[in-house]
């Protein structure tokens, strides 16, 4: 069931209550107990208020969650993700949202005819250094699958800047040949809250953009309130990988 939560009374109410498998209800509201998978979407409401609501009913076993947008366009489909409320995450919990961030990938079956999954650990400066916190941060992430093989099964890590990832000119400029020329990364890391936002905000008129919330006992629909046209989208892609009815 999708129970649809909002700030603000929807126009739209009277449809969304009849429709089959739909609910919808205010923020402030006590989330009815229902004996199936529910998935929350996020309409009117602010992004914390609806992900406290989130975390409290979807949740109950403290697993990690983690946020991420599917992005896609034309010639292009990846991942963008990072933490649900920890502004600033620090190695550890990227290396957490990264396996969440797989784990996504491959229940959406977007590794079907790859033989890896391409991750990219966003950096501001393409490479290592001691004087950049980020580089820093993201290296420790690296490090940590390099040196766990059997969690870095088909794992390709990287730790490009954002024109790399998404240009072939800038991968060809920079002299990045071989395999990883050849194709874009399929999960896109960044190092806080921050940038992910500024990120999925300069790229919503290039790509259509879906967010989501997983880890929990079930993932919820996380758009921007100037987005919510495409919760009907986000909806479907819930539907078709049977993980909410």
């Amino acid at each position: 069931m999708f129970i649809h939560l909002y700030q603000i009374p929807p126009k739209n109410r009277d449809e969304i209550d009849g429709s089959l498998g739909h609910h919808c209800q205010f923020i402030e509201t006590p989330l009815p107990k229902i004996d199936e998978p529910i998935c929350l979407v996020k309409e009117n409401v602010d992004s914390d208020k609806f992900l406290r609501a989130y975390l409290k009913y979807c949740n109950p076993n403290h697993n990690f969650c983690s946020h991420v947008f599917f992005m896609q366009n034309d010639t292009k489909t990846f991942l963008l993700a990072d933490a649900v409320m920890n502004i600033d995450p620090d190695a550890k919990t990227l290396s957490k949202i990264v396996e969440n961030t797989v784990d996504f990938y491959r229940q959406l079956h977007l590794d079907e005819y790859k033989p890896t999954v391409h991750v990219n650990l966003l950096t501001n400066s393409g490479h290592f250094s001691l004087s950049n916190p980020t580089s820093c941060k993201m290296q420790l992430v690296k490090d940590y699958f390099d040196s766990h093989p059997m969690v870095n099964n088909d794992l390709h890590i990287t730790t490009w800047q954002l024109d790399t990832c998404l240009y072939n000119k800038a991968r060809r400029v920079k002299g990045i040949v071989g395999d990883t020329f050849l194709y874009s990364p399929d999960i896109i890391i960044v190092p806080n809250l921050d940038t992910g936002n500024a990120i999925y905000k300069a790229l919503m008129q290039e790509y259509k953009c879906y967010g989501f919330v997983i880890g929990g006992t079930t993932p919820a629909i996380l758009n921007s309130r100037s987005d919510l046209d495409k919760n009907e989208e986000a909806i479907k892609i819930l539907k078709d990988l049977n993980l909410v009815k």
